[in-house]
């Protein structure tokens, strides 16, 4: 196997890498705008009922932005350093 095609075989296992984490990070977001969708409708629902529901609906909202929103940062880190090594492992030789 000659050196361009170890070349090319990195690069191609890459960019199935990359593929696959933004499909992942596709479905991440999906999940979480149908969340805060449903979240939104159970708020708008509960507004006149009580209090505590409400609270509890808000706490929970924001809790599944915060965690979409670390999941999203911790992909895009890897995607980053992936990103850096794929360059290093191309560029030498």
């Amino acid at each position: 196997m000659s050196e361009v095609d170890t070349k090319e075989t990195h690069a191609e296992v890459i960019r199935r890498l990359i593929e696959h984490d933004n499909t992942l990070q596709n479905y991440r977001f999906t999940w979480s705008s149908a969340a805060q969708a449903l979240l939104l409708a159970a708020l708008g629902s509960a507004w006149d009922k009580g209090s505590t529901l409400v609270y509890l609906i808000c706490f929970v909202g924001v809790a599944v932005a915060v965690s979409a929103m670390a999941a999203l940062r911790l992909s895009d880190r890897a995607y980053s350093a992936s990103r850096s090594r794929c360059i290093v492992r191309l560029c030498s030789g």
